[in-house]
């Protein structure tokens, strides 16, 4: 079939193509079945003259024939003509899987148009974003993989566990000292899911009164006690459905809701408080706890069958004591963070600083290390944190030496002796303002120095 006397065809492609700036249709003979008025404007050719000739003979340099014999399209090429340029796409036309020719229209009739295209395009990458980002925060997780700071082993083991565990659907126990960041390795947990798109609920055990505890978790139905809305209420599971659910201090919750927290985890089902029957939900359980649940199994103050299904797989947050290394980034952060939430500018610390936050043990782990940085952010004077501005954190770091990290009187005493030159260093020797920057009377300082011939 030859498109040039498919008359039908034509008039078709001259209602489609009327408007286009620049079009062209050619047969499968490479000869002009259409231009629009415009194009051979631009050519500075008579319409009337263009209609059977060879393409080839009509615009210099086309690529109509190719797109013709190769049967491939040609989509967003860069076409210049006569001083313009244009981005234009050349397609092949099929009929019954035969090639009767090809067509040729620009996308953009110039540059500035396609400058246009993408300004508008990056408006709305940035529009899609920022919904986007707006959506997690509604669904409850906030913090990725990124926000685990760290480049200690420790911490990397956890955050590679954590992405193989981010894989499936099992329950996770997430162990660790008060202040790891459980919390943190739980809202990673999700957005790196395959339920990252959904909803992740959050649940303080230790928070939550008894009495409430199982209408928050399990939800209610109209009339089931006074003082109960009359539409009900969906529980905390219901509103996790296909998303992710997080029981922080799982070892405060009640024996008598740990067996329908149990009931969950074997059938999937839920049973609100009033009702007459469960309903299936389909939740990822994560549990995180510091006390030690193997204790309570054998002190009967926790279920032994719910720990088997809440450990299915276990992640251990290390405590800050063991990634020591990490401790000068965290506070860097903290600092970045803290200038932008508190409106000032620290522009950093101290090494010595650092040094000392280094030794330090951190029994309350990295929400210490976050609450000692501000409360030092809003007391200090200087541009960076020096010793003189953690003056009063000083004696609490000689105490909790003593307890763990020195273990001998020879090792204390040489630790005591190095904070006390550091403090006469940093005040130029001035006795009385060494003995105020580290909390201690001035004749401590004069017997300890007299006694080890300072």
């Amino acid at each position: 079939m030859n498109l040039m006397y498919d008359t039908e065809l034509r008039e078709l492609l001259e209602l489609v193509f009327h408007e286009l700036k620049g079009a062209v249709v050619v047969d499968k003979e490479n000869r002009v079945v259409l231009m629009t008025p415009r194009y051979c404007e631009i050519l500075g050719i008579d319409p009337s003259q263009v209609v059977g000739r060879k393409v080839t003979d009509v615009i210099p340099h086309t690529r109509m024939h190719h797109v013709v014999e190769s049967g491939e399209p040609e989509i967003g090429s860069i076409w210049e003509i006569k001083g313009e340029t244009a981005i234009v796409n050349r397609i092949p036309i099929r009929k019954k899987g035969q090639i009767i020719g090809a067509v040729a229209f620009s996308v953009f009739d110039n540059l500035d148009e396609v400058k246009g295209f993408l300004k508008n395009l990056n408006k709305l990458d940035a529009e899609l974003t920022y919904y986007r980002n707006e959506v997690e925060k509604l669904r409850g997780a906030r913090y990725s993989l990124e926000n685990i700071i760290g480049v200690s082993q420790a911490i990397n083991i956890a955050k590679e566990q954590l992405t193989f565990i981010a894989k499936n659907d099992s329950t996770v126990l997430i162990t660790g000292d008060t202040g790891t960041g459980k919390e943190l390795f739980a809202h990673a947990l999700h957005l790196s899911s395959r339920r990252r798109f959904n909803n992740f609920i959050k649940v303080n055990c230790a928070a939550i009164p008894d009495e409430l505890m199982e209408s928050e978790l399990f939800g209610y139905e109209s009339g089931a006690f006074t003082g109960a809305r009359s539409a009900g209420k969906p529980g905390k599971f219901d509103l996790a459905h296909r998303g992710t659910i997080f029981l922080d201090e799982i070892g405060d919750l009640a024996l008598r809701l740990q067996a329908k927290l149990l009931r969950i985890l074997q059938d999937g089902e839920v049973e609100k408080v009033g009702s007459l029957a469960p309903h299936k939900v389909n939740v990822r359980i994560v549990a995180a706890t510091n006390a030690n649940l193997e204790k309570m199994v054998e002190n009967k103050s926790f279920r032994e069958d719910l720990y088997y299904r809440l450990n299915v797989i276990s992640l251990h947050i290390p405590p800050l004591r063991d990634r020591r290394e990490d401790i000068p980034l965290l506070a860097e952060h903290f600092v970045n963070e803290l200038n932008e939430r508190l409106g000032i500018k620290v522009e950093g610390i101290h090494p010595d600083v650092l040094e000392l936050l280094v030794k330090y043990d951190w029994p309350g782990n990295v929400r210490e290390l976050h609450n000692t940085i501000e409360r030092t952010m809003n007391t200090m004077r200087n541009r960076f944190i020096q010793l003189e501005d953690i003056h009063w954190f000083l004696p609490k770091i000689i105490t909790v030496m003593k307890r763990s990290h020195f273990k001998t009187a020879n090792t204390l005493k040489q630790a005591e002796l190095n904070l006390i030159k550091q403090a006469l260093d940093t005040c130029q020797g001035n006795v009385t303002h060494a003995a105020r920057l580290l909390g201690i009377h001035r004749s401590t300082i004069h017997n300890k120095l007299k006694k080890n011939k300072f």
